[in-house]
């Protein structure tokens, strides 16, 4: 693919993963609106936020392991073997999952305590339930990986909405009768069917399924080689969500839903965009690598890390001058009081700084494990872990829940700008010089971007969801509109590419 038609797909694949991300918004905040604030669903949060993390580390790990391996195998080797080398990682991927679900089963009641929720026995029975969707999830990542390498990228990013139809419909007909319990074997449901929802596309693909569990290969030690330090780089990241839950939930167990969903609200949904361009140009890179094309790597990181720059900045700006509308639209129904929103707010402010910092890492990590290159990704994981414990523990109790979130944007923005310099150092594949010139056109462009979507801000459009969706509708046209004519003014290469207007 050229660098428009990499463009192109990239912004389908943010369009339909900002729908879908859209609907499970929607999903989270029936479960407050329907279930309410309380320690039960505190308990589910926790429960989910725990089966999420470990279900990132294996996906993840699978796909910065798996995708390299199998694009160089099928561009060096053979598809027979390339194919042979996704059964043997389906089959390992379910042994370890069952293990995974196993052990988790048997400390859940320690698990449960550990986070101060020992008053209730759902909490035990929660992470039993949900941890069952490592298996599924995995998969997942398995699955669309192997169409990522083939070029087929929208079925992926739509994954998420069967889960989040399944949802609603429980929430809307069922949770009066079934309440959280029910809506525990409805969230696992959700899960299995994102696996299923990508077992029908694979037959487009030259991949067959055969049962293998040939682990003694050279192919296979390829993936143990490189693991472990993607599964430390990895786990970095979700410890920081698991301390930042523990801390909050331990600090205040009855609003640790609102920093869960202010934390879903802000860094989810970036992570999210910044995942649905990395499964874009990460197959490319891989490519690349296994070619030897340094020059188009080179170009192509660039050309990414400044779209990132474009898109990110213009969103702290929105999320941060919008926290409190965003998160009354969302979240401001039945039982999510406007004290809950007040503090949600505040949190989701502090979270919006943490934007670019997240992308750099992302896409940086990404263009390692491109190069087989995955120990500088774990360093600097564990460096933004550090920083975001420590900072967390300090800022919690002067700052309250908003601290946990200012000092994981602080360690995000220190891991984002570390990863930058690190890989121009190692591989001098990185033009830093577009990356500044991208960066104050990208804030010269929202300076003026916040100066008129300001004046809309102070319009009052009236009470209701109506007026206020209406508010944020024109508030986010004329944002959009300002920022990209201020971008064309300034001569942005990357929205020309995007329009085709330049080389």
């Amino acid at each position: 693919m050229n660098e428009h038609k990499i463009a192109k797909t990239a912004v389908i694949v943010l369009i339909i993963n900002i729908l879908s991300r859209g609907l499970a918004l929607i999903a989270n905040s029936f479960i407050t609106s329907k279930i309410g604030v309380n320690d039960l669903t505190g308990a589910y949060s926790y429960a989910l936020t725990l089966s999420n993390i470990l279900t990132t580390i294996i996906g993840t790990t699978l796909t910065t392991s798996v995708l390299p391996i199998y694009t160089d195998l099928r561009e060096n080797h053979t598809t027979d073997r390339a194919n042979g080398f996704i059964n043997n990682t389906i089959s390992l991927t379910v042994i370890v999952s069952l293990v995974i679900i196993l052990i988790v089963n048997m400390l859940a009641p320690f698990i449960s305590r550990l986070a101060g929720n020992a008053a209730t026995p759902y909490g035990a029975f929660a992470i039993r339930i949900l941890i069952i969707s490592v298996m599924f999830i995995a998969l997942y990542y398995i699955f669309s990986s192997l169409l990522q390498a083939n070029n087929k990228f929208y079925l992926a990013a739509m994954v998420s909405l069967p889960s989040s139809i399944v949802s609603i419909l429980y929430l809307v007909f069922f949770s009066s009768e079934w309440g959280i319990y029910g809506l525990t074997f409805v969230t696992l449901l959700g899960f299995f069917l994102q696996a299923a929802f990508l077992v029908p596309s694979l037959k487009a693909t030259a991949f067959k399924f055969k049962l293998s569990f040939s682990y003694k290969n050279e192919d296979m030690f390829k993936i143990f080689r490189v693991v472990a330090p993607v599964i430390v780089g990895v786990c970095a990241y979700q410890i920081n969500m698991l301390t930042n839950g523990s801390i909050a939930f331990s600090y205040d167990p009855e609003r640790y839903i609102v920093l869960n969903n202010a934390q879903n609200l802000g860094i989810q949904i970036i992570m999210t965009l910044v995942l649905a361009v990395s499964s874009v140009i990460y197959p490319k890179l891989s490519e690349l690598s296994a070619k030897g094309n340094k020059e188009d790597f080179k170009t192509q990181l660039t050309t990414t890390l400044s779209s990132i720059i474009l898109l990110l900045i213009p969103l702290s700006f929105a999320f941060y001058m919008f926290s409190y509308e965003i998160m009354d639209l969302i979240y401001g129904y039945g039982k999510f009081t406007k004290e809950y929103l007040l503090l949600g707010s505040d949190v989701f402010k502090m979270y919006s700084f943490a934007f670019l910092g997240i992308g750099f890492k992302e896409i940086c990590d990404r263009a390692f494990y491109s190069l087989n290159n995955t120990r500088t990704s774990a360093y600097n994981g564990v460096v933004i872990m550090a920083v975001n414990i420590i900072l967390s523990f300090i800022l919690v109790k002067p700052l309250g829940l908003p601290g946990i979130a200012v000092a994981y944007s602080i360690a995000s923005l220190t891991g984002g700008i570390n990863i930058l310099i690190l890989f121009r150092i190692k591989n001098n594949r990185l033009e830093i010089k577009k990356l500044i010139s991208a960066f104050f056109k990208s804030l010269i462009a929202c300076i003026i971007m916040a100066a008129a979507v300001y004046f809309i801000k102070g319009i009052d459009f009236g009470d209701g969801k109506i007026n206020l969706i209406l508010k944020l509708l024109l508030s986010g046209a004329v944002g959009v509109i300002v920022y990209a004519l201020s971008l064309l003014v300034l001569k942005t290469k990357e929205i020309n590419i995007l329009l085709k207007r330049g080389n």
